[in-house]
């Protein structure tokens, strides 16, 4: 599980908003839907809160594709290729960035039920790649579009299991799809409802258009005014606010000699090279929470380790796991011999690091039927009900003969010591505790007290004239 990295591509729409001039064109994002996704993923308002400061600057890329009749281009989707040394590569390219600080939810009907979108601003970046808008689907819907995101942390939906509920995650772009009538270069969104539009407030003639634009290149004139002194877009912000006095509000800094196309492509660089820092004052740090990892992510993370230990000789496979033990198959190449064995392990849930232990105990796994199954379980019952009967009828035949030695020595009930020793008893064999009933008759000097009796006179009483008789009667 170290280091494992998930990720998965969730989809919406992108229409446009304004051409700004030549370069730029702003449009709006309706990034993704609060709940059940069609790719059986979930994600809450909450993670999607916790999160989204992650939107801003976050880039915007596309992979252009030519028709083979040569007609023009179209938009794919999150494509890949491999390279010789069998390395994924993207085929996109980055095309644009999100709008500072221009995320908020919306409230979105879909097939009559309200769902929770978040939506934010964007800039395509139509100068350097003219062919983007010629790709568009219709004036009012430019592109569908797909979330990537890093997942750090998830498990399986409490109300349906079907569904991965994204636990923790962060934004690594967002990616334009194609929309079109032509089933082969369509691409179908996960949330219903995302696509890029041209809201209402942004007309042209619209009175806080001016100032939106106005913003806007404030805020690429400060950052492009931090990069170009080779400072710390965030540290200096920092220290910026520091200096500040609570009651001054200070403008931004804006080079109006700076071309807006060397901002637009500095800006591109940085998004697409990852270099790109946030104003520390746009950064909000969520609180982390901790999570126990499910039964799932555990057997992964002891997969991982058990399968490092295969090596020219042996194969090596985690077939189940609990809180202690592993259950290793192993497998021996020279005899194709195959042996089990029950092994621990300690688990650090901070990283994801499993260090098997050197115990292995050999163990004889066995398959059953489930009539066989149910036998086994009902005699295990059966065993463990006779078990406890036998321990019963042991304790009650202990006890008794515990208490018949505690009668012989009734005679030391006026002792404390004898009171203690009754007291736990049972603790001891009937042996041990006579032996202690008489230490402590010796220590005490105490004895039974025994009555003497007269012994029977056995001898026939006699007189001188009896003596008489017997003497001369025989004669």
């Amino acid at each position: 599980m170290e280091g494992k990295v998930s990720q998965i591509h969730t989809f919406s729409k992108i229409t446009p908003l304004q051409k700004l001039n030549e370069n730029f064109t702003l449009a709006e994002c309706t990034v993704c839907g609060c709940g059940k996704n069609r790719n059986y993923s979930y994600i809450s308002r909450e993670t999607i809160e916790k999160e989204m400061y992650g939107l801003n600057y976050l880039p915007i890329v596309a992979h252009l594709i030519e028709r083979d009749d040569g007609t023009g281009v179209f938009i794919g989707g999150h494509d890949y290729t491999i390279d010789e040394n069998w390395n994924f590569k993207p085929l996109t390219q980055v095309v644009g960035c999100v709008v500072n600080d221009s995320f908020e939810f919306r409230e979105i009907e879909e097939y009559g039920e309200s769902v929770t979108y978040l939506v934010c601003k964007c800039i395509l970046y139509t100068e350097h790649v003219p062919e983007l808008m010629s790709a568009i689907y219709s004036d009012d819907v430019y592109f569908g579009e797909s979330m990537e995101i890093e997942v750090k942390q998830s498990r399986p939906l409490a109300e349906d299991s079907n569904y991965q509920e994204i636990l923790d995650f962060n934004f690594l772009k967002l990616c334009l799809l194609g929309m079109s009538d032509n089933p082969e270069e369509h691409t179908e969104p996960c949330f219903i409802s995302s696509k890029v539009y041209k809201p209402e407030e942004f007309e042209l003639d619209n009175s806080n258009f001016d100032d939106v634009m106005l913003k806007l290149k404030e805020q690429c004139a400060d950052y492009f005014a931090l990069r170009k002194e080779g400072g710390n877009a965030m540290e200096d912000k920092k220290e910026m606010e520091l200096e500040q006095e609570p009651t001054v509000e200070v403008a931004p800094e804006v080079e109006p000699e700076v071309p807006t196309e060397e901002i637009a492509t500095t800006m591109a660089q940085d998004i697409a090279s990852g270099t790109v820092e946030l104003e520390a004052s746009e950064v909000v740090e969520p609180e982390k929470e901790e999570f126990s990892m499910t039964y799932q992510q555990k057997l992964d993370a002891v997969r991982k380790a058990v399968c490092s230990l295969c090596d020219d000789a042996h194969d090596y496979w985690a077939m189940d796991c609990d809180d202690n033990y592993v259950y290793v198959e192993k497998y021996s190449y020279e005899d194709s011999k195959e042996d089990h064995f029950k092994c621990p392990y300690t688990l650090d849930e901070s990283n994801g690091k499993v260090t098997v232990g050197d115990e292995w105990v050999h163990i004889q796994p066995r398959w059953l039927t489930d009539e066989e199954v149910a036998a086994l379980d009902a005699m295990k019952l059966e065993v463990t009900a006779l078990r406890d009967f036998k321990r019963d009828v042991e304790d009650k035949a202990h006890k008794a003969e515990c208490d018949a030695v505690l009668g012989e020595f009734s005679d030391l009930n006026r002792f404390e010591s004898f009171r203690d020793l009754k007291a736990k008893a049972y603790e001891f064999s009937a042996d041990d505790l006579r032996k202690e009933c008489f230490a402590i008759r010796g220590q005490y000097g105490s004895a039974k007290t025994v009555k003497a009796g007269l012994l029977p006179n056995t001898q026939e009483s006699t007189s001188y004239v009896d003596d008489f008789f017997r003497t001369y009667s025989r004669k």
